[in-house]
């Protein structure tokens, strides 16, 4: 399954470049990192190609909202997102867009 993680700054109507994520799968009953970096200037996060390749199981996406938006000035009200998904079928891919602002996020699973 390959995955594509797309943020989106709403106060400001523009991509969150800059924010820290990290990926974790969960292997055994126990979290383990498998990536972490930053998103890019568009607002994505994945490998060089603009994709991670996860296999079926259970995985964590975690943003760090509060070290974005201190840089700009604010303190954010969630100043973690975590997102926990499944994946049934390794063959799919899967977008997944968070939407943020200091003082809300939403997520969904885009096709």
């Amino acid at each position: 399954m390959s995955i594509l993680v797309s943020v989106v700054d709403s106060m400001h109507g523009r991509p969150a470049e800059g924010v820290a994520v990290q990926l974790g799968s969960q292997i055994e009953g126990e979290w383990q990192e498998i990536a972490k970096g930053h998103t890019d200037e568009e607002g994505e996060f994945g490998a060089p190609s603009g994709e991670l390749f996860l296999a079926r199981g259970v995985h964590r996406l975690e943003l760090d909202i509060d070290g974005y938006y201190t840089t700009l000035g604010l303190a954010p009200f969630y100043p973690r997102v975590t997102i926990d998904f499944r994946v049934s079928d390794p063959g799919e891919r899967h977008h997944i867009p968070v939407v943020i602002t200091p003082f809300a996020c939403a997520t969904y699973r885009a096709r």
